[in-house]
């Protein structure tokens, strides 16, 4: 854990003791939100999973932006996070160019 601005984050770092290079950025479209106390309950929760580096919660939106280790999380299992702390997920998009849902066509 390491300390910034008086808050404990989880920094997961290579046994070399290099920065991890599996992060993925996903967007969640999250409904129910209503006020502050929703955003800050999934921000929490969301925090508490194991792999996740940085939450923002968009109450204006409706987006939940998720920075987190792949090797350790999923956007399904976050998606499921955000479900049983009483929301709904609408969609999930990669913000950093991974499709955590890829389609083919043809």
């Amino acid at each position: 854990m390491t300390q910034l601005n008086g808050e404990a984050h989880r920094i997961p770092r290579l046994a070399s003791g290099t920065q991890d290079v599996a992060v993925q950025t996903d967007t969640m479209i999250v409904t129910g939100m209503s006020c502050g106390g929703c955003t800050n309950k999934i921000s929490l929760a969301l925090n508490e999973v194991i792999g996740v580096e940085d939450v923002q919660v968009s109450l204006a939106s409706g987006e939940v932006t998720v920075r987190y280790d792949e090797r350790s999380t999923s956007p399904q299992q976050l998606s499921a996070v955000v479900v049983r702390s009483g929301f709904g997920v609408d969609g999930i998009a990669a913000t950093n160019g991974h499709d955590p849902n890829p389609t083919h066509s043809g």
